[in-house]
């Protein structure tokens, strides 16, 4: 049983000397006042539920765990440097601000999107629930750009992983905005079954059956946060209270709330089948936002064919008829591309996805966008998406010495994380002379050969352990 008051921290605590936490947002997220600038954030706090928390504000972690909740602390971290690193770019994508290990733990601090007047919260779930369903005609304009950023987080290699509309935010200027989520809340990522309860409708049944998410289940996951946004149900629950009514699934557009064209497009991206759906973001952005005077070209194109067809077989229409529908359509086609031009003026270029792996081979492209590698004892990730340098990250052997190398796969090793090398008994560690380290993150005893020490030995006969606790404790 969990006890919220040992769990979460109280108002007025002090995070990180700069961050006072206002409310709790949840068991691992905190509203809080950024001191440095003088503006709210929100920090997630990496703290499993398995546990309570000690007076000195640690989570108190037993010996049997300890292995398992620095791997999951590990990959939170992770998680939060991958989105900062590589989405900054994204005007769409809820940024990371800033990311920081106290208390025995880690945090990471995003952008806070402030609700519209009259909202307790920014998050189109409660928005849903409390007004009811979205108008398409203002709801979809506001997705496109957070859809083409999406689509952008994909070929960095970043996928969301758990889309719903908790996770889409309509800040108080009218502008749509993700936030990527951060396993902070258990030591185990959870695994989506038959039967696992957890937000169903937004699990596409491929990861159920064990598959990896990939973009095309992503795909599946938008389609049904828009299917919520617009009917204000989940298809589950809209499936149970409108079936009847519809005479089978209540789409949208049997609902009346999306044309049929857009209906049929939100439908396919819901489709239970993989190789039915769209295949990525692209695709449904193309479809999606398809502009009109193409489709009236498509239906006047078949109109005509309807027309001229009509008491006739196919062979049987003349070459007279044939030359008819060419300079009817050529007509139609050329009308509606100057009656275009002169209602827009301007027109928003054709948007293509960033290739960010471009002058890398097949094999370093493949370990760019999955983001992370191991080779031999050591893993390694990408700090930065399109500059082909690595960082290690730890050690994943069970000897007492390692080397770092100076290249590996082909990318230059310029770094190393603080807590690479941390628990890993190592006796004798070998670096490029090259490279930076600071002796304070390795193990205590531990011998270091080559690199360029940054931190010149301390005159008292602390331990290298000590100064690293005494450096945490500290901090705040």
């Amino acid at each position: 049983m969990i006890n919220p008051m040992l769990h979460t921290l109280p108002p007025g605590t002090k995070l990180h000397n700069r961050y006072r936490i206002q409310e709790a947002l949840s068991p691992n997220k905190y509203l809080v006042w950024d001191s440095q600038y003088s503006e709210p954030a929100v920090v997630t706090e990496f703290f499993p539920l398995e546990f309570d928390r000690e007076a000195d504000l640690g989570p108190y972690v037993a010996p049997r765990n300890e292995n398992l909740y620095r791997a999951a602390l590990t990959d939170f971290l992770r998680r939060g440097e991958q989105v900062r690193d590589r989405l900054e770019q994204l005007p769409s994508v809820i940024h990371v601000k800033d990311i920081f290990q106290s208390n025995r733990t880690g945090y990471i601090v995003e952008e806070y999107a402030a609700p519209p007047a009259g909202f307790l919260y920014a998050d189109l779930a409660h928005r849903v629930a409390q007004t009811g369903p979205l108008p398409a005609e203002k709801f979809l304009p506001l997705l496109k750009p957070v859809l083409r950023d999406l689509g952008a987080a994909h070929q960095a290699g970043i996928l969301h992983g758990k889309l719903t509309t908790d996770h889409l935010l309509l800040n108080d200027r009218g502008v749509l905005k993700l936030t990527f989520s951060f396993q902070a809340d258990t030591l185990i990522a959870p695994q989506y079954g038959p039967e696992h309860d957890f937000v169903p409708d937004y699990i596409p049944s491929e990861v159920r059956s064990g598959e990896d998410y990939s973009p095309c289940g992503e795909v599946y996951s938008l389609c049904v946060a828009i299917y919520t946004c617009l009917t204000g149900l989940p298809p589950g629950e809209a499936w149970h209270r409108w079936s009847e009514m519809c005479g089978g699934f209540p789409t949208p557009g049997k609902l009346g709330l999306l044309p049929h064209w857009q209906d049929q497009i939100i439908m396919r991206g819901m489709d239970t089948r993989k190789d039915q759906r769209w295949r990525n973001m692209e695709e449904l952005h193309a479809a999606l936002y398809c502009p009109a005077w193409k489709r009236a070209a498509g239906k006047q194109f078949l109109s005509l064919w309807t027309f001229l067809k009509k008491k006739r077989g196919a062979k049987q229409v003349s070459l007279l008829h044939g030359l008819c529908a060419a300079g009817i359509l050529s007509l139609i086609l050329t009308g509606t591309i100057l009656w275009q031009r002169a209602a827009a003026p301007e027109r928003e270029p054709a948007w293509q996805s960033p290739d960010l792996l471009d002058g890398l081979t097949r094999e370093q492209r493949a370990l760019m966008s999955q983001g992370s590698f191991s080779d031999g004892d050591l893993s390694y990730h990408f700090p930065v998406p399109g500059i082909p340098t690595v960082t290690v990250t730890g050690y994943v052997g069970t000897g007492t010495e390692v080397t770092v190398p100076e290249e590996v796969q082909g990318f230059s090793v310029r770094g190393i994380e603080d807590r690479a090398f941390l628990g890993s008994g190592l006796k004798i560690i070998r670096l490029p002379d090259s490279l930076s380290y600071d002796p304070i993150y390795f193990p205590a005893g531990c011998t270091i050969l080559g690199g360029k020490r940054t931190e010149d030995p301390p005159a008292s006969g602390d331990t290298k352990l000590e100064r690293q606790l005494r450096k945490t404790l500290g901090s705040d």
